[in-house]
């Protein structure tokens, strides 16, 4: 109501990130990521994964991950003058089942600021200014404890 059009800018419009800049964000709210400079690279998709920067990862130009591909990297072996954007389903799997993202929320979930909040609201609302940087609303609070009250078994552990 105060800038429908966003002129002033009120809201900071969406952008889309690349796969390197997300990968990292992963691994800072986290709290996991190396920021060591300089050494040899490393195999970015190989299990455990590496908490090394992305810039770091090893590219092989013959044999490109799929990951990757999936996320509009850039071809190695030959000039890009920019990247494709793209919008693909194997995005979106990628982000609710890859086995990275897996080991990142679990260490997110382990982090000890958050493990030493007692009450669930507090530590939803501690997630939510770690990932968003912001508190959490009262209507993200009730659906966040809602889908914890549903999960029961290994389902809640993980």
């Amino acid at each position: 109501t105060i800038d429908p059009e966003n002129k002033l800018l009120v809201a900071m419009p969406r952008r889309r990130l690349d796969w390197e800049a997300m990968r990292d964000s992963l691994l800072a709210v986290s709290g996991q990521i190396d920021f060591k400079m300089g050494g040899p690279s490393v195999d970015l998709f190989a299990p455990p994964y590496t908490p090394r920067r992305s810039v770091y990862g090893l590219v092989d130009r013959q044999n490109l991950p799929s990951e990757l591909r999936t996320f509009d990297f850039a071809p190695p072996d030959a000039s890009a003058p920019q990247r494709h954007q793209t919008t693909v389903p194997q995005q979106a799997l990628f982000l609710m089942n890859g086995p990275f993202l897996k080991q990142t929320v679990k260490r997110l979930a382990a982090r000890p600021d958050l493990v030493r909040i007692d009450s669930s609201n507090k530590r939803i609302d501690s997630v939510h200014v770690l990932l968003f940087g912001r508190h959490a609303r009262a209507g993200e609070i009730e659906t966040a404890l809602k889908y914890l009250s549903a999960s029961t078994g290994q389902d809640q552990a993980d």
